[in-house]
């Protein structure tokens, strides 16, 4: 009630769901019975007890303080969730316990831009420098920038949807904002392997299947599907 929807996920058991969105607080349902079994952030009653120091020294709540946009179980430990948003921060939360263990700070998120592989997380940013980062998720410390450098005419547009690979395309990271896609390396060279530019529609989110060889792209007048061996779209 009174409050936007901006991220959902499961757990990889299909037994926990976490939604979130613009009154900072992430929530935990038991998809069995759709009940809330869990609440979790800074709300009122908990400002002020919650402040601490982050890991770069910046004064920050435990919790969100603004619109919540992306969130991610972790496969192995189902009971840490990462979630980020507008605060320029990602937290990473103990759901058994219902509160942040640890934050990132630093990357503005808007979009569905937080994914993981090993000990290493990802994320995409809605910011002109830095817009993919990958960040130590054990210290949150900054790894390594993933060069992206905006096309012209999407000079401010933000990163809207980030996935990893994970099996066929390990090792590869899918980002889109504005009117582009690309596929990249995961590393610092951010190696282009595939460029979709000039959609017609901005990017709202994007998705691997399954087998991971292809993605589907979903812009505000359309929904692109692309063969990741071939670079080869279609339009749906």
């Amino acid at each position: 009630k009174d409050c936007g929807l901006f991220a959902l996920a499961t757990d990889a058991s299909g037994s926990s769901m976490a939604t979130a969105g613009s009154d900072a607080l992430v929530r935990i349902y038991d998809t069995s019975t759709n009940a809330q079994i869990a609440k979790m952030g800074t709300d009122q009653s908990l400002k002020g007890a919650c402040n601490v120091t982050g890991l770069t020294g910046a004064s920050v709540f435990v919790g969100h303080s603004s619109h919540v946009c992306a969130l991610r179980y972790h496969d192995e430990t189902p009971h840490v969730l990462m979630s980020g948003g507008w605060d320029r921060t990602v937290q990473i939360w103990d759901t058994r316990s219902g509160k942040s263990e640890r934050h990132i700070w630093g990357p503005h998120i808007v979009g569905d831009c937080i994914d993981y592989e090993g000990n290493v997380i990802v994320t995409g940013a809605h910011q002109r420098y830095r817009a993919v980062q990958a960040w130590d998720f054990g210290s949150g410390e900054p790894l390594y920038d993933i060069p992206w450098l905006p096309a012209a005419d999407a000079e401010h547009s933000p990163i809207m949807g980030l996935q990893l690979g994970h099996q066929a395309a390990k090792g590869v990271v899918v980002a889109g904002g504005g009117h582009e896609v690309r596929v990249m390396s995961n590393d610092e060279a951010g190696t282009p392997i595939c460029r979709l530019s000039g959609l017609t529609g901005s990017v709202n989110a994007l998705s691997l299947s399954s087998t991971e060889d292809a993605m589907a792209i979903v812009c505000a007048d359309s929904v692109h599907i692309v063969d990741l061996v071939s670079c080869h779209r279609s339009v749906r």
